[in-house]
C-alpha cells in the first residue's frame, strides 16, 4: 500500500508537465517574462531569451517585433513547436546575429528536431545561415545564399527529457569575402517529437487503480484475518476462508 501511495505524486506530477497553460501567439517579450513557461501538446517550453547585435547601421530587430505562433506541423507532421517571424534583413556591408533561445521538456523522451525557414532570400554576395544546436549536441543546419539553398533540416537523437535550444540567425550582407548584395529572412520555424508516452488520463487511471489496488489487498487481508479466527471457519490451502460445516449432534458430542 504503501508503494503504492508513493507512485501516486510522481504520476501526478507527469501529467501536470503534460497539461502546462497552453502557449499562445503574441510576441517574443511576453515570451521572456521571469518564469514563464506554457505547453503544446505534451511538450513544455521556458526560459526565453532573445538577443540581437549588428554592424554597418543594420536595422536591429527588437524582442517586441517578433511575433511567435504554436505550430503543430509546420516543419514535420507530428511535431510541435513555434514559428518565429520578424523582418530580418542587411544590405551591402551591413551584417546581424540574432540568437533565440529555449528549453524544452517533455514527461516522455524527446527523440527528434527539425528547423525550417521560409519567406527568405538574397542578391549579390549577400548570405543568410541559420544554426540550431541543442543542448544534447545535435547541431541543424539552413542557409540561402549563392553558395545553396537549404531551407530544412532534422535529426534524431536517443530519447532525453529535457533540450536546451539555441537559434542563430546570421545574416551578412556582403557574403564571407566582401562585396555588394542583400539577405533577410521573415519566418523560422523550430519543432520537436516524442516517443510513444501514455497519455496523461492513462497515467491518472493508472494511479488510480494502484490506489484502488491496494485498498483492496488490505481489506481482503484483514477479512480474511477475521475468518482464520471465527468459530465454525478454517483456512483452505490457499488464503480463503471456508465454513466448517458439522451437524448438530456432532457439535452436541464434543461440548464438554
Amino acid at each position: 500500500m504503501k508503494r503504492a501511495l508513493l507512485l501516486v505524486p510522481l504520476l501526478l506530477a507527469m501529467s501536470a508537465v503534460a497539461h502546462a497553460s497552453p502557449c499562445l501567439s503574441g510576441v517574443l517579450n511576453t515570451y521572456e517574462a521571469p518564469g514563464f513557461s506554457c505547453g503544446i501538446d505534451a511538450l513544455t517550453f521556458s526560459s526565453f531569451g532573445y538577443s540581437a547585435v549588428g554592424t554597418g547601421g543594420a536595422l536591429l530587430v527588437l524582442p517586441s517585433s517578433v511575433s511567435v505562433t504554436p505550430c503543430s506541423g509546420c516543419t514535420t507532421p507530428g511535431e510541435f513547436g513555434f514559428q518565429f517571424l520578424a523582418p530580418w534583413s542587411v544590405s551591402s556591408g551591413q551584417t546581424q546575429e540574432t540568437l533565440i533561445s529555449f528549453a524544452v521538456s517533455c514527461a516522455c523522451a524527446l527523440v527528434d528536431a527539425a528547423s525550417s525557414i521560409s519567406g527568405f532570400g538574397f542578391s549579390g554576395s549577400g548570405s543568410a545561415l541559420v544554426t540550431e544546436t541543442l543542448s544534447n549536441g545535435t547541431v541543424l543546419f539552413l542557409m540561402a545564399s549563392s553558395g545553396g539553398v537549404k531551407p530544412f533540416d532534422s535529426a534524431t537523437f536517443a530519447g532525453v527529457t529535457t533540450i536546451n535550444v539555441v537559434e542563430d540567425i546570421k545574416l551578412n550582407g556582403s557574403g564571407a569575402l566582401g562585396g555588394i548584395g542583400s539577405a533577410g529572412i521573415s519566418a523560422l520555424s523550430s519543432t520537436f517529437s516524442t516517443g510513444a508516452t501514455p497519455e496523461p488520463s492513462s497515467l491518472l487511471l493508472l494511479g488510480s487503480g494502484i490506489i484502488a489496488l491496494g485498498g483492496y489487498r488490505r481489506r481482503r487481508s484483514v477479512l480474511d484475518h477475521s475468518l482464520s479466527v471465527a468459530p465454525g471457519f478454517a483456512p483452505l490451502c490457499g488464503d480463503s476462508p471456508r465454513f466448517l460445516r458439522e451437524s448438530p449432534a456432532s457439535l452436541k458430542s464434543r461440548t464438554p
